[in-house]
């Protein structure tokens, strides 16, 4: 059983090359992360010790492995650790931790990164303000920026957790510990052990025995898991308890992010974390380029969506501040602040109701115009009424003149009954009748009664004339209506014919701004066209170049490009199977057989070093530099003797590595020279390209 015991770490000053030890900053599965100090340039940097499980310090430094049993997993995982290390310092990112160097000591080796100070994500995230959605989007979008830079090289992280992520002093976060990341792009063989991070590792990490199966979704499911931290509070279920559970039938244990965090954070962004979380790998995004869009709000460009930015695209290029009329919305301007503090609730008339309290005064105001009108129109018929009908006035009769009476009682002569002969009276304008005997001769009686008739008659004489006085009142008062209605008339035509022309104006208007944003779709459509076309090809020609370089990491995101824009082809296909062909042939190992015949390569360039064959050393070699240098050097010397060391197999590129040394350079008199460290060795280089080895890069 190994040891559980805690590694012995490197003590306070003590030295690795020219690096000074401070203090341990952490432990990890496969070592311990030192603080140093580069006293060269006076500058702090972390330094990771490779110290696996199955190993221990002895001694004052060394370490070994804990037994023979031990050695040959501990030898393999030394030279992945190195040749890891080696492939991780061409990552160049503000937001991943970046490796400086490796090297050998102590019978092992020590990775030298850049040394970064602020707290990781579990502290950050303890403080207040630090879980809003607009904090973690503006956090994990650097941290994809910087990790999409790893995977497109062919390698993936596989250590993803809150720990692994510090948020520095000016808020942007950073990525560490690439100790655990790996090339995803093909099959790395066995694994030196089975790395997981309980609840952000996926089922496909805990199999060492399936590395092709883990990719850039494999990262993906430990982001999501961060996030899920972040917006529960909780790590994610164990992925190996939720297989449990649903490859036997079951219920996922894992709750959503959806149903915990609902009220806290937007659906969109929630989805794309249970996205990103989901088992099986065929359901997350397999690409970072895939999921963060959708994390970011920026993805599912549904017909709304573009309509809504066609509209203001519209707005934006034609100058128009608002929709049409036909189309606006009131701006009822800022609500003025209001104290609540001593009522329950405070209702503000809404739009809706004021606009209901506009059209009922509108309608009061139709309803007056409505009366007026009815009163002309009333008017006016009572006016014909009263001139035609029944209630016509009568002639005028001029009202009798009484003479004035005597001190006898005689009345006089009567200036109404002058002319008339005896024994008549005048009864009105042109009436003449004769008199009652009684009137001529008469009594008092009889001239009583006639003096009533007479009072009678002046009575109704009056009557006439105050109805006449009455009726051209009412004469006047109807013509002064009429003449008001007539310029009301006037004036409603007037507006008629005003709105009229104002409502076709609008509707030239509305057509115009129709055309117009017809017309700016129809551009959009056509840039929209010419950039999906731009995309496909420059996808392509990517996608042709990293199959050149054999970059299946970069070869394959552009590809995914290539058909994001939409377009297909025959150029898109040759492409699709040529990067099949490469990674089979990349899945392919190098046999013994090819192994042999570059070393025998190699051998024979050595040879034709040694005897001077300069046409051999052509033939065998790519021309560069190297083969003008040992032009001069076979002028100059009799002897060049050589070796060839450090034979190394590259199954990722298909490649065959070794290192040509000069040992030693004699001239003819006997004289000899040893070349520096500097210029001594060179490496050469062999590759399997479309089934035939390349000539040699030295």
């Amino acid at each position: 059983m190994e040891s559980s015991a805690v590694h012995r770490t490197l003590s306070t000053g003590e030295m690795l090359n020219w690096y000074r030890v401070e203090r341990v900053l952490g432990r990890g599965g496969f070592g311990v992360i030192y603080l140093a100090t580069d006293t060269n340039l006076d500058h702090p940097v972390a330094i990771k010790e490779y110290i696996p499980p199955g190993s221990m310090r002895c001694g004052d430094t060394a370490v070994q492995p804990l037994t023979e049993q031990h050695g040959g997993v501990y030898r393999e995982g030394l030279e992945r650790f190195i040749k890891e290390a080696r492939n991780l310092v061409r990552f160049k990112h503000p937001n991943i931790v970046r490796v400086m160097s490796v090297f050998q000591k102590n019978n092992t080796a020590y990775m030298v990164m850049e040394f970064e100070e602020g707290e990781n994500l579990n502290r950050y995230l303890a403080r207040a303000g630090t879980r809003s959605e607009l904090r973690l989007k503006s956090l994990i979008k650097p941290i994809c920026e910087g990790l999409a830079e790893v995977h497109r090289h062919g390698f993936i992280h596989r250590d993803i957790k809150p720990a692994n992520i510090l948020v520095r002093a000016d808020g942007s976060p950073v990525l560490l510990d690439f100790g655990s990341a790996r090339d995803a792009s093909i099959s790395n063989g066995d694994a030196l052990t089975a790395l997981v991070t309980v609840g952000y590792a996926p089922l496909e990490q805990y199999n060492h025995n399936t590395d092709e199966q883990q990719g850039p979704w494999t990262d993906i499911y430990a982001l999501a898991g961060v996030l899920y931290y972040a917006v529960t509070g909780g790590d994610p279920v164990d992925s190996a308890r939720r297989g449990s559970a649903l490859l036997n039938g079951g219920r996922d244990p894992l709750i959503p992010a959806a149903t915990i965090a609902a009220e806290r954070y937007s659906d969109d962004f929630l989805a794309a974390i249970d996205w990103a979380l989901s088992f099986r790998i065929a359901d997350r995004p397999p690409t970072l380029s895939d999921w963060l869009p959708a994390l970011l709000g920026r993805t599912s460009i549904r017909s709304a969506r573009r309509e809504a930015n066609d509209i203001e695209a519209f707005m934006a290029v034609s100058g128009e501040k608002t929709l049409p009329a036909s189309r606006g919305t009131p701006d009822w301007g800022a609500a003025p602040a209001l104290d609540t503090s001593s009522v329950d609730e405070v209702r503000a008339p809404t739009p809706a109701v004021i606009g209901r309290r506009s059209r009922y005064r509108r309608r009061g105001l139709r309803s007056v115009r409505g009366v007026l009108l009815a009163a002309v129109t009333t008017g006016l018929a009572v006016l014909w009424v009263v001139q035609k009908g029944p209630f016509a006035p009568e002639p005028f009769v001029e009202p009798f003149v009484e003479q004035a009476a005597d001190a006898t009682g005689d009345p006089g002569p009567d200036p109404a009954t002058a002319g008339l002969a005896p024994g008549q009276v005048a009864a009105g304008e042109l009436a003449v009748v004769p008199e009652s005997p009684a009137a001529v001769g008469g009594d008092d009686v009889e001239a009583d009664a006639l003096a009533a008739e007479r009072s009678r008659q002046i009575e109704r004489l009056a009557e006439i004339e105050r109805r006449e006085a009455a009726l051209a009142e009412r004469q006047y008062a109807v013509d002064a209506a009429a003449a008001e209605a007539a310029r009301q008339a006037e004036r409603a035509a007037q507006q008629r014919a005003a709105s009229e022309q104002a409502r076709a104006a609008e509707v030239r208007r509305e057509q115009e701004a129709v055309q117009r944003r017809e017309r700016l779709l129809a551009e959009a459509r056509e840039r929209r066209a010419k950039a999906d076309e731009a995309l496909y090809r420059r996808s392509l020609s990517a996608a042709e170049e990293a199959i050149a370089e054999r970059d299946i990491g970069a070869a394959r995101a552009a590809l995914v490009e290539a058909r994001r824009s939409g377009l297909s082809g025959t150029r898109l296909d040759i492409l699709d199977a040529r990067l099949a062909r490469v990674i089979a042939e990349i899945r392919r190992p190098i046999t013994d057989a090819e192994f042999d015949r570059v070393v025998r390569r190699f051998d024979g360039l050595k040879r034709a070093i040694e005897s001077k064959d300069i046409a051999v050393i052509d033939a065998l070699t790519d021309e560069s530099e190297q083969n003008a240098l040992f032009r001069q050097l076979m002028l100059n010397f009799e002897t060049l003797r050589m070796e060839i060391t450090g034979i190394r197999v590259r199954n990722a590129d298909k490649s065959v590595t070794a290192n040509l040394r000069i040992e030693r350079m004699e001239r003819s008199n006997g004289d000899f020279a040893v070349p520096s460290e500097a210029f001594r060795d060179r490496e050469m280089t062999s590759r399997l390209v479309d089934g035939e080895w390349s000539p040699i890069v030295w």
